[in-house]
């Protein structure tokens, strides 16, 4: 290229470079700039299990263990670590008034996170409730920090409040994918009853959540977090949307008291896919449409006696539009229930029970029946009948709840949830003189309780919470704390063991190295000998050197009718001679571990808790930080679910002209000591008798002789830690009327939790608890009366108040349109838009007034 040509292009080149930002695009690297996140971690509140998302939705039930989860997404890069969560309450004063000081529950949820970068993680963990009488307020918060491999500070995530239930308050779940159908269960009074103003506004006696479907349906994995669910109710959600640890969870649930209702076809072909699909008291095979007559028969039977809409439902289920009802098959155990005209069926499933309709519950025929939250509460909840009063004649008096069959003074927790685990409700007598067996006598009787009188609602927990002070609980703590400790050895062992040493030392000794010819080498063999004697020494006397541990144990396994897995519990007492720090693992996520007397610790602001309960889907379930002081003995509470390989039940006998009921051992547990209790079915006239059973080994059957109690020999004695324990659930522990159980001992430890480090004297044993029949419950009561029974027709109104009424209902009317019926209330009479409120659909209120829950 010429040079001139040359200094041109150059020249030209120098133009087009510009000495300024030029045309380059700042907008776009501000967007970008703009689009960095601002924080290293994005996150959300935590949510517990079950939930709606909603703020009624978010509760927790005091003293029982809770699943919750946390969505964390690591915007800057690939992380690991541990997520903690610990949780927060307010402390009261005497007068029940906020003093503003936070106590921190010293037990904390743990567990291990992995966050890619960019995307979300939803970490399910799970604690116990705390459950102080007379301190927590009405909200808990739920803080959490994400620890963070190779940083020092944690990162402080958002945290969450959440309600506080009363306890006789539970969840009511609702497993639907159409919820805005729901919301007249909601607002029924079988939730929350009538009450006058003048009293304390009771609590709700459920609370109902309607979980989400559009992803992991939040509910449990474990029974164990379950305790505070009285009902399932099952709509359309199809079965696949469940994981097999929530349907396994679903099924024990059930077997130890809960309530599944399913609603209609669509459920039932549903769950009908599932694990639970051979226990639905039908087999849907089809859809047919609604009869009639059989609608009118439930409709009839179950109404309450001055229900006036029954007359106008019948014909609207008579007006031959197309109403469908599922063709099914009926399986063995199933009843109907009487006078439902075949439309409802129950099957019992343990002390549980499945209830499942043949047509939709929430059907316009059913929901606009006058007499429909009395069938709900009476029907599908089992509940006792109601009764409303009303404090005076006036009609704007509020209306008041009773229940004409129950004491005064019932708990409604034993009413309102159908649970019970009898580690920690069974109604056993505490007496720290209890014989190991009952004495030989001929008065000796076992105590016959009132349906459901057996089990005892405790504190602030309700029914089924967990409870280290129950009446069970608190007996075999006392037993251990005489039981556990190091064993001495005996006079003799010293003797003998000091003997075979000298002999050993000296004329063995002497004697080998004499025959050998190198007597002098016997002096250099006492040293070795003394050795090898002090290691022998501690082996005979289960002793370390300078450091002892001792583990003893009582567990009670309690077993359902049908069902091949059992809940176990365990309390073990750890004592050690020095100071010690102990892990607790289990290999299973069905687990939980607290210690003692958790109330008892006090926290300071800013101290972090010193228990740490952590679950992993691949490590199980452990809990650390529980320290032993020297020379001292520390208790722990543990609850795990266990296969059984078979169900432990009574069968009937081979021979069909035999009366005689036969014991089945299908476990794999060989059953030592057992006694056989059963009651009459007759609450006034009821006998018990009792059939012995010595020895039942794994899969033997043995027919069973009952007779009185008093004809009864106990054995003289029982070389086991758990007599006491045995004997008080043999005699101490009431039987209901036509309940039948076993009480035995399993002669071991069940093996499955592991203490680190281990002890060197480790002693236990098992009391099995075999519930292997209840009672069916065959009769529903109608409730006395309805609200509508109190509206009135208004004789006496002021011709004031008429025509502003009359003026408002012409503006309301105006601006709405008249083929949609609404509500109307007067904005100039505060008292009556309260009442109206209250209140079903209703004629024009110039001629009638309300009179209702005003609280609702």
């Amino acid at each position: 290229m010429r040079p001139r040509y040359r200094n041109g292009l150059i020249a030209i080149c120098l133009l087009l470079i510009p000495g300024c930002n030029g045309c380059r695009d700042e907008s776009s690297s501000a967007k970008q700039d703009q689009s960095l996140p601002q924080t290293e971690y994005t996150d959300s509140e935590p949510v517990g299990f079950p939930s709606d998302r909603t703020r009624s939705g978010i509760a927790i039930k005091p003293g029982h263990w809770l699943a919750a989860s946390q969505t964390i997404k690591s915007n800057l890069g690939d992380r690991r670590g541990r997520l903690q969560s610990e949780i927060r309450f307010p402390v009261l004063d005497r007068d029940g008034t906020v003093t503003g000081q936070r106590r921190t529950w010293p037990i904390q949820a743990d567990r291990p996170v992995v966050l890619p970068k960019g995307q979300s993680r939803q970490f399910e963990f799970r604690f116990l409730a705390p459950a102080i009488a007379g301190t927590m307020g009405s909200q808990v918060e739920i803080f959490s920090r994400l620890q963070v491999r190779g940083q020092v500070q944690p990162e402080t995530l958002r945290g969450g409040s959440f309600s506080v239930m009363a306890p006789q308050e539970y969840f009511f779940v609702v497993l639907t994918e159409r919820p805005e159908r729901f919301v007249r269960l909601k607002v029924a009074d079988w939730v929350r009853p009538y009450a006058r103003f003048s009293q304390a506004a009771p609590s709700n006696h459920y609370r109902v959540v309607l979980p989400l479907t559009d992803g992991m349906v939040e509910i449990p994995e474990t029974m164990l977090d379950w305790s505070s669910v009285s009902v399932l109710f099952w709509d359309d959600l199809p079965a696949e949307t469940l994981t097999p640890s929530q349907w396994q969870a679903i099924d024990d649930w059930i077997h130890f008291g809960g309530r599944l209702i399913v609603n209609g076809s669509d459920a039932a072909e549903s769950i009908q896919r599932s694990v639970l699909g051979k226990d639905l008291p039908l087999r849907v095979i089809g859809n047919l449409e609604l009869d009639a007559g059989a609608a009118e028969t439930m409709l009839n039977r179950f109404s309450v006696e001055s229900d006036r809409s029954v007359e106008k439902q019948i014909t609207l289920v008579r007006d031959g539009t197309a109403r469908v009802m599922s063709e099914a098959q009926v399986r063995e155990q199933t009843r109907w229930v009487d006078g439902s005209g075949e439309l409802i069926a129950r099957r019992p499933m343990g002390r549980g029970v499945v209830v499942q309709s043949r047509f939709d519950l929430l059907s316009e025929w059913a929901t606009n029946w006058d007499s429909f939250d009395s069938f709900v509460n009476s029907v599908i909840l089992d509940r006792p009948r109601r009764r409303l009063t009303q404090e005076s004649a006036d009609a704007e008096s509020e209306l008041d709840q009773m229940y004409p069959d129950l004491p005064v003074d019932q708990d409604m927790a034993l009413i309102n949830t159908g649970m019970r685990l009898a580690s920690r409700d069974a109604a056993i007598a505490t007496q720290s003189n209890e014989p190991d067996v009952a004495p030989e006598s001929t008065e000796r009787q076992i105590l016959v309780a009132d349906q459901g009188g057996s089990f005892q609602s405790r504190g602030v927990e309700g029914v089924a919470g967990w409870n280290s002070m129950s009446g069970l609980v608190a007996q075999i703590r006392r037993v251990l704390q005489n039981e556990s400790g190091v064993e001495i050895p005996s006079i003799r062992l010293v003797g003998r063991t000091l003997a075979i040493y000298f002999v050993c030392l000296v004329p063995i000794n002497f004697l080998i190295f004499r025959l050998m010819g190198r007597t002098e080498y016997a002096w250099f063999a006492i040293p070795v000998l003394a050795i090898a004697g002090a290691v022998w020494v501690a082996r005979v006397a289960r002793l370390d050197i300078g450091f002892a541990r001792s583990h003893t144990e009582i567990a009670v396994l309690e077993t359902q009718p049908g069902h091949d897995r059992g809940h176990l519990t365990q309390v073990a007492a750890i004592y050690n001679s020095l100071s010690t720090d102990y892990e607790v693992a289990f290999e299973t996520n069905d687990a939980a571990v607290a210690p003692f007397d958790l109330s008892s610790y006090r926290l300071r602001r800013g101290e972090v808790a010193p228990f740490s309960f952590s679950t992993s889907p691949s490590e199980g379930t452990k809990l650390s930080g529980f320290s032993v002081a020297s020379n001292r003995t520390e208790f722990l509470h543990a609850e795990r679910m266990i296969e059984l390989d078979g169900p432990i039940e009574l069968k009937a006998p081979d021979d069909a002209t035999s009366s005689v009921a036969v014991l089945h051992n299908g476990s794999r547990f060989d059953l030592r000591d057992c006694y056989v209790i059963r009651a009459g079915d007759d609450a006034n006239e009821s006998k018990v008798s009792v059939a012995k059973v010595d020895d039942c080994v794994a899969g033997s059957s043995h027919p069973l002789a009952f007779v009185s109690p008093s004809d009864i020999r106990m054995p003289d004695s029982i070389d086991s830690v758990a007599t006491k324990i045995w004997a008080a659930m043999i005699w101490s522990w009431p039987i209901e009327p036509g309940q039948v159980r076993l009480i035995g001992r399993l002669g071991k430890r069940v093996d499955g939790m592991s203490i680190r480090p281990a002890a060197t004297q480790i002693s236990g044993d098992t009391v099995l608890v075999s519930q292997l029949s209840y009672p069916i419950k065959q009769t529903f009561r109608n409730d006395e009366n309805l609200p509508s029974d109190f509206r009135r027709v208004l004789t006496d109104v002021d011709p004031v108040e008429q025509d502003a009424l009359t003026k408002s209902r012409q503006r309301h009317l105006a601006t709405n349109s008249p083929s949609v019926p609404q509500q109307f209330v007067a904005p100039e009479n505060t008292e009556r838009r309260r009442a109206l409120a209250t209140t079903r659909r209703m004629n024009p209120p110039t001629q009638i007034r309300i009179s209702g829950p005003q609280s609702r």
